[in-house]
């Protein structure tokens, strides 16, 4: 063969095998694409800013070299760079007035698309501008807020500037885009900041206020009720009994009002507690009977989720719920104030109460000699004041352990969830300048010290949102973990408070009279607001209802029933918008009430027990709503119920001389109490007006006789 077919020969095959790889004959290389960031440069003359490319070997041009040039490495300088890019000198023309430098990236014969460079003067503030109506926003709409830079006073057009960067302080009230948008969230307020890089800095404007809507009506309710003929009350049957007669679970809903008259369906930001979830337990908006007893519902607005930045809590009616039967067996812990003789170890009994007759536990080991013994609402947790410190105490593993060995004094009250207490040390420490009360969190392990004097009882809100200690010198001490604490003087000597079950008011047992206080802003109520005439004399103790608004005030010779009626605050407040403040937000309150003398003259009030049940749930003689006062150095249990003209009086068993504190059930029918003389713990009948049953205990003092069983509490299940 030929030479030259030899050469053909391998042509071809070189042509067909890259014909065969290719498709072609011919490779075409894809030009690159140049990316330029950022998009858009806002500077002042003599300023500096980076940009960068990718691919990063580029080269830089500018559409005007005389007001912008660019170094090799991206350096954007507004004016003209050196022979070694270190210096930026501006250019002879200071401002471009709105129209843009443009500069470019190039290489390999492609270029990027433009960046728009302006010039414009320095950046020394930025502001905002609500360009929206009214006080607030409501939950969803949005609202246009507008940003502006200034050059020492002077407004710099915004086309120069470039973009804004906006932020919330508390992005569950409000979010806001780039643009300024602001969209409602929660109830609460928050500010607004605009932002903007210029001049190689970030120039923050002050924030702007943002409202979103608070609720000034909140409505619990059953889901289908008609405007004005809402169902705000139901009864469970024993949910122990089956088949039950009606249903042991009910939905509910909770709409509002807000200051712009908006009216929503549930806004996830409301939160709705029971009063007293041993009897009945809500998850979403569905509510469960758990047991014989009475509770109520709330629906509250509480900071920080909702409400947040004004700190102002809401509350709305009361959604009211019994459940008929009888309590089932439960435990009755009863242990003695009294030191032990030396080398004994204090303790502390369980009373079985499912036993006929009841009858006392193994004994429980405590870490130190008792003071005080609180349970949580839910009966799962509990606080015991000690010589030693702080005890937790489990009440369904039955064992105690100190976790404040430093916080001496007597257990005021628990949260309703058992996560807070507050302890007082005015029982052990008699110089008012050294008397100081704490606050124990559970789920951290710390507390908080406040040297305040005469701290004798507490109460805290529904919600938790805060606690309210009262003071044998007339002082109300506020806690709140969301709030400093504050301290205002309300006259005479305080014993006892309590809250209202919907919330809006706490009342206090005053050497003066009973007082009422608002929540919302701690405000001493005066004139039609105050009770009467529970307010006319001296109170002893004060106590309400978990299923209804009802207080109950010990007087000097018996007890006055209050029921308590909050209205809307849209009734005294008619105009709208409304700005919800610290000013306007007492409801109107209206009182009817009952006085029913025990007819025994006057005596010392030791202990005030209030049945759970509503009393207007019509339960009959099942769940009586029964009133228990103990009283000091009488040989009697006094009672009262709501309705009835006359108190009754229930003489103790045997040489019992008085009852020294007790428990109720769930249910409202009996109570255990702890008796001297007989150093027993007593169960007393109250439909029977009699002392069934009496467990001995064998408490000694430090001198080896017999000590009484003077703290008792009833496990709410």
């Amino acid at each position: 063969m030929s030479r030259l077919a030899l050469v053909l020969g391998f042509t071809l095959v070189i042509t067909a095998v890259l014909t065969g790889c290719y498709g072609h004959g011919t490779v075409t290389t894809p030009k690159p694409t140049i990316t330029v960031s950022p998009s858009f440069v806002s500077l002042s003359p003599g300023d500096v800013i980076q940009v960068s490319a990718n691919p990063a070997a580029v080269t830089w041009t500018s559409s005007n070299p005389s007001l912008v040039t660019v170094s090799p490495a991206g350096l954007v300088c507004g004016g003209i760079w050196d022979s070694l890019f270190i210096v930026c000198s501006p250019g002879k023309v200071l401002t471009t007035a709105g129209t843009p430098v443009n500069i470019f990236a190039s290489d390999q014969g492609v270029t990027s698309n433009p960046v728009a460079v302006t010039l414009h003067p320095k950046v020394t503030s930025v502001s905002e501008a609500d360009l929206g109506a009214g006080p607030c926003t409501s939950t969803t709409l949005t609202r246009q807020f507008q940003a502006h830079a200034f050059d020492n006073g002077v407004e710099i057009p915004s086309d120069e500037v470039g973009s804004f960067s906006w932020v919330s302080d508390l992005a569950q009230v409000a979010s806001v885009d780039v643009n300024g948008l602001a969209t409602a969230h929660s109830p609460g307020t928050t500010g607004l900041s605009a932002s903007i890089s210029a001049s190689g800095a970030t120039i923050f404007g002050p924030a702007i206020g943002f409202r979103t809507c608070m609720p000034i009506e909140i409505r619990l309710h059953v889901p289908g009720d008609t405007p004005g003929n809402l169902t705000t009350s139901t009864t469970f049957a024993d949910p122990r009994i089956s088949p039950t007669p009606t249903p042991l679970t009910v939905t509910v809903q909770a709409d509002l009002s807000d200051e712009n008259g908006f009216a929503s369906g549930s806004d996830p930001s409301l939160t709705i507690i029971s009063t007293n979830p041993a009897v009945a337990t809500i998850v979403g908006t569905t509510i469960t009977a758990i047991s014989p007893g009475g509770t109520s519902f709330v629906a509250t607005c509480t900071p920080p989720a909702c409400g947040g930045g004004l700190n102002l809590p809401v509350y709305g009616n009361l959604f009211r719920v019994t459940v008929t039967g009888t309590s089932p067996a439960t435990t009755v812990f009863a242990t003695s104030s009294f030191a032990p003789p030396s080398g004994t170890t204090p303790t502390l009994i369980p009373i079985d109460t499912s036993k006929t007759p009841p009858v006392a536990g193994t004994v429980i080991n405590l870490p130190g000699v008792p003071n005080s013994l609180v349970l949580s609402a839910d009966g799962l947790t509990g606080f015991m004041g000690t010589n030693n410190g702080l005890t937790l105490f489990d009440p369904v593993n039955l064992n105690a352990t100190v976790v404040q060995p430093t916080v001496l004094g007597k257990v005021l009250a628990v949260s309703r969830d058992g996560a807070t207490a507050i302890v007082s040390n005015v029982n052990i420490q008699t110089d008012p300048t050294k008397q100081e009360f704490f606050v124990y969190h559970k789920g951290t392990n710390t507390f908080q010290t406040f040297v305040v004097p005469g701290a004798v009882a507490a109460t805290f809100d529904t919600d938790g949102f805060r606690a309210y200690i009262v003071a044998n010198n007339g002082n109300v001490y506020v806690f709140s973990d969301n709030l400093s604490l504050a301290t205002f003087n309300t006259g005479g000597s305080s014993t006892s408070v309590a809250g209202l079950s919907s919330d809006p008011f706490v009342y206090v047992a005053n050497s003066g009279g009973l007082q009422a206080l608002s929540t919302c802003n701690n405000q001493l109520q005066t004139g039609a607001n105050v009770p009467l005439p529970a307010s006319s004399g001296a109170i002893q103790l004060v106590g309400g209802f978990a299923g209804a608004d009802v207080m109950v005030a010990v007087g000097q010779t018996g007890v006055n029933i209050d029921t308590v009626k909050a209205g809307s605050i849209l009734s005294t407040n008619p105009t709208l918008p409304f700005n919800l403040t610290t000013t306007n937000c007492t409801p109107p309150v209206t009182y009817s009430n009952q006085f029913v003398d025990f007819g025994l003259g006057t005596f010392t009030a030791r202990q005030l027990l209030v049945s759970s049940v509503d009393p207007a749930s019509g339960a009959g003689a099942t769940n009586p709503s029964h009133i228990v006062v103990i009283p000091a150095g009488l040989n009697k249990i006094l009672t009262a119920l709501p309705g009835a003209a006359n108190g009754g009086v229930i003489p103790l068993a045997g040489a019992g001389t008085e009852a020294l504190g007790g428990g109720m059930t769930l249910d409202g029918n009996v109570i255990w109490v702890g008796v001297a003389g007989t150093n027993t713990v007593d169960e007393i009948n109250l439909n029977g007006s009699s002392d069934v049953a009496q467990v001995t205990t064998s408490f000694k003092k430090a001198d080896g006789t017999a000590a009484p069983p003077d703290i008792v509490v009833v496990r709410p299940q």
